[in-house]
């Protein structure tokens, strides 16, 4: 998602991971999954530093759910109180022969979405998961 960022990253740029939502919600252990991977992505990419804080409090405390981190503009008041300037926020969600996966790299300061990736999942991932 970096790489294809409609903006150039500086080095050490801060970014937050929101939980990934799952529709429906059986596919939650495959968006914690997903979460984590996205985590450990953003870990070991010189181009961010990763802001690690427990989002799904911080969006209680905005009185949001965190399925409202999806929307852009929603997500821009957490990633300001975490002190990111990027927010990677996601959603997976189940269609007839699998699941999708799709992710969002959004620009707190303006909301912007800077990034769009997609994953399909076959059936069988998923069962195997």
């Amino acid at each position: 998602m970096i790489d294809y960022s409609s903006i150039r990253l500086d080095e050490a740029t801060p970014v937050a991971v929101a939980p990934f939502t799952a529709s429906p919600k059986k596919l939650g252990d495959v968006a914690e999954y997903v979460t984590d991977q996205m985590v450990l992505a953003a870990s070991r990419d010189v181009r961010v530093r990763l802001v690690d804080r427990d989002l799904e409090a911080v969006a209680q405390e905005v009185a949001l759910q965190v399925s409202d981190l999806f929307d852009p503009e929603k997500s821009v008041a957490v990633g300001r109180m975490v002190g990111a300037e990027l927010l990677i926020v996601g959603k997976v969600t189940a269609r007839k022969r699998g699941a999708d996966i799709f992710a969002r790299l959004v620009r707190v300061e303006t909301g912007e979405v800077l990034s769009v990736a997609k994953v399909s999942l076959d059936r069988r991932v998923l069962s195997s998961s």
